[in-house]
């Protein structure tokens, strides 16, 4: 017995597609995603075959939704693949894609302590990955589109809210006072503990804190709050939460 094709059926699905490596600048909030979504959707559909760069104008319509709340697209640092955290909520950042003049673009939001929606500005030039969503035709959808997701992306455990990972590193004293940054940003930077050669120093107390963490990784040693300088020879470890 014969059976339809699923060209034969009309049939819309969503699925999430992903595009890696797209430059952003710094001090912005926002980033033209024309040429990325091009190239993503080139090869998006079912056996790697092109779908067209169009918008959705409804549910039952294939394009790619530029309309909320669904137009919402998840972002990753492109290298570690990690979400990015906003401190000092530790909310994650996200975008949202919308289309005007023929232009797809890409807008950053994260939710401040209200949880209210703000626009987020990237502190420097960054690449990031990101998914954003299509209304596939039945017979173009991947039979795996609906799995790639995860798979695809290596981090998926989120900083801050009970997802949080204990951080522990040895830093180099370079010289009198002077340490080398951490390796990530801690998700609270008033919680990084220093371990110096055995003694516990925490970055509580403000002005009077034996050190304090700056744009976001650096460490500053203050040795009259201390009582002491480090030097080359001290062993410091670093424990903080990401």
């Amino acid at each position: 017995m014969s059976q339809l094709a699923s060209k034969q059926v009309k049939r819309i699905l969503a699925a999430s597609i992903k595009v890696v490596g797209v430059a952003v600048t710094a001090s912005s909030s926002s980033v033209n995603v024309t040429s990325p979504l091009t190239s993503a959707l080139a090869i998006a559909g079912d056996g790697g075959t092109a779908i067209p760069l169009v918008v959705s104008s409804g549910y039952n319509v294939a394009g790619i939704i530029v309309n909320a709340p669904l137009n919402r697209c998840e972002v990753y640092d492109s290298t570690s693949k990690k979400k990015f955290p906003v401190l000092p909520s530790n909310n994650e950042i996200y975008a949202r894609l919308t289309q005007a003049s023929n232009v797809y673009t890409l807008s950053f939001f994260a939710l401040d302590n209200t949880g209210t929606e703000v626009p987020y500005f990237f502190t420097a030039n960054t690449t990031i990955d990101f998914d954003f969503n299509y209304r596939y035709e039945l017979h173009q959808l991947p039979s795996d589109a609906l799995i790639t997701q995860i798979a695809r992306n290596i981090y998926q455990d989120v900083s801050g809210g009970g997802g949080s990972v204990l951080q522990i590193e040895q830093l180099t004293v370079f010289s009198l006072n002077t340490l080398s940054p951490l390796s990530a940003t801690p998700s609270d930077p008033n919680k990084v503990e220093l371990v110096v050669n055995g003694q516990v120093m925490d970055a509580l107390g403000g002005t009077s804190a034996a050190f304090k963490i700056t744009g976001g990784v650096n460490v500053t040693w203050t040795s009259a709050n201390a009582g002491y300088s480090l030097e080359p020879t001290d062993r410091v470890i670093a424990r903080y939460f990401i």
